[in-house]
């Protein structure tokens, strides 16, 4: 298992040097609206399990082999809200990556990196699911983990992300993962593992530590066949997905989607609704038809004197602003549109194309093994790495032409010298009388009945007395001492008209 890592690390060396409303169509319109032909889709199987379960959870999992070369095709199915949840693993970064260069809009993420060199751990998980993540519970080295506290169904689910590197010896296992797995178990009734643990199932002698946890522990692996191809040694079963309550999971993944060298991405379909996320509404106004003319002529008609019945000022401009109002809602309509999230312009048809046939020509090379079809994948993966260089050149060229002036220069160039250009979603789960509350609007009610009444009874319920406290003492003896009387200084129009010209009309005044 140290010479697969190691073979890792060297393959992808190589590989760089070569290439030198809450309805079920709210949330998954997405998927529809961006949705690719199954031809050019590296993701199409994950894509199909979505679209006949839009309403269940999916977790899925992928051993990535560094993230910072491959995180193009990632987003691409983040973007269109396929996965629920999705554990990456050997990301290989650290904290100069800032969290905003992974970013992707209606996701959390979470990180737990080790160097540059290997290993690391990263999850993206949906805004609207009731999730946090649990450091308490996570592995200690050598282990790399994250651990989600996720409420699906009412039911409280331990959702695991571990990798465990091969170097990581047997006794070791049996001793700390236990002891960890022991904490788990006594908090939640209900848990899964997912991750790459380096023990091949397929073999019962090098699969033993794994299968004696499972019979400890009594969990069942959802995952059956290879999900390892090496260039050498037969295809193992290492990426495993693990769980107390298999009979809530259904409809397992495995798949090659080409993002791996060696690993296919696994998945699972948990059983319950998760919250859809409501599509954001964004109000405009309409020039479809509007007339100049027309509206300049209804707008002298306005009968603005009859505003002047009221005595009252702010009457009198409520008056001016319904007559005003109603002639621009005639002309200028207000319309409603959904705030449709784009992906950025380098995500295009024709690198996801290449990546497609990139996948395909490794599938080639894996069922049959000769030079031939290996020169054939390993040009193509060339030239997919070209073209993605590529289009990323042209992306930020054309945003960043005209400098920091320019309206897009910031917004591109931020999320890679800040670390405050990740943007989360502000979303807020509440669980409310164990009722996990997504609606935004529910939120707000609850968070305002909360805040309105939350010194209601402060009054009755205190019984102490704090007339001698140090702080009140401070106060009035500050209000004691003598203090000059407050009183207006008379001000001349004509020092008021000097200050004023004073002021520089180009400059923002502070």
């Amino acid at each position: 298992m140290e010479d697969e890592d190691v073979n890792n690390n060297i393959d992808e060396t190589e590989s760089n040097t070569d290439e030198n409303e809450h309805t079920v169509g709210d949330d998954r319109e997405d998927i529809h609206e961006t949705d690719h032909e199954d031809s050019v889709d590296s993701f199409s199987e994950l894509r199909n399990v979505r679209k006949k379960n839009p309403c269940n959870t999916l977790i899925s999992y992928l051993n990535i082999n560094s993230l910072k070369n491959k995180f193009f095709e990632v987003a691409d199915i983040l973007y269109d809200k396929v996965p629920d949840i999705l554990f990456l693993s050997k990301t290989k970064l650290d904290d100069t990556f800032t969290q905003g260069l992974f970013s992707v809009p209606g996701y959390r993420v979470f990180r737990n990196d080790r160097n540059i060199h290997g290993g690391g751990i990263l999850c993206y998980v949906k805004s609207t699911l009731p999730a946090r993540r649990r450091q308490d519970l996570e592995f200690s080295a050598p282990f790399e983990s994250l651990v989600l506290d996720l409420v699906i169904n009412d039911r409280k689910w331990a959702i695991i992300g571990v990798y465990r590197p091969p170097s990581v010896s047997d006794d070791i296992f049996n001793t700390l993962f236990v002891k960890h797995l022991d904490k788990i178990t006594t908090m939640f009734d209900h848990f899964m593992i997912v991750g790459d643990l380096n023990y091949n199932l397929l073999d019962q002698q090098k699969g033993k530590p794994l299968l004696d946890l499972c019979d400890v522990f009594d969990l069942t692996n959802v995952i059956k066949s290879e999900t390892c191809f090496t260039k050498i040694g037969k295809p193992s079963l290492v990426d495993v997905l693990l769980s107390n309550q298999p009979q809530y999971l259904f409809s397992p993944i495995n798949f090659d989607c080409g993002l791996s060298d060696y690993h296919n991405l696994i998945g699972i379909l948990v059983k319950g609704k998760t919250p859809f996320l409501a599509k954001e509404k964004v109000q405009y106004r309409s020039f479809k038809n509007f007339n100049e003319s027309d509206f300049n002529q209804d707008v002298n008609f306005i009968p603005f004197h009859v505003a002047y019945v009221f005595d009252d000022p702010d009457d009198v401009y409520w008056a001016h602003e319904t007559l005003l109002k109603d002639v621009v809602d005639d002309h200028i309509p207000v319309k409603e549109r959904r705030n449709k999230t784009n992906k950025p312009a380098f995500m295009n048809c024709e690198p996801r194309r290449a990546i497609y046939k990139k996948r395909m020509l490794r599938k080639s090379y894996f069922t049959c093994k000769s030079s031939k079809n290996w020169e054939k994948y390993r040009k193509q993966r060339n030239f997919v790495t070209r073209l993605k260089r590529h289009s990323l050149r042209v992306y930020f060229f054309e945003r960043c032409h005209g400098g920091p002036k320019s309206k897009d220069f910031w917004p591109t160039i931020k999320p890679f010298v800040s670390k405050k250009g990740s943007k989360d979603d502000p979303t807020i789960n509440l669980n409310e009388e164990n009722t996990i509350v997504s609606e935004q609007k529910q939120v707000c009610d609850i968070f305002n009945e909360y805040f309105i009444n939350v010194a209601k009874d402060i009054e009755s319920s205190n019984d102490n007395d704090f007339d001698d406290h140090s702080s009140i003492l401070k106060i009035q003896d500050h209000n004691n001492q003598p203090t000059e009387p407050f009183d207006f200084k008379p001000v001349l129009s004509e020092n008021v008209l000097k200050d004023i010209s004073k002021l520089q009309t180009k400059r923002l005044q502070g």
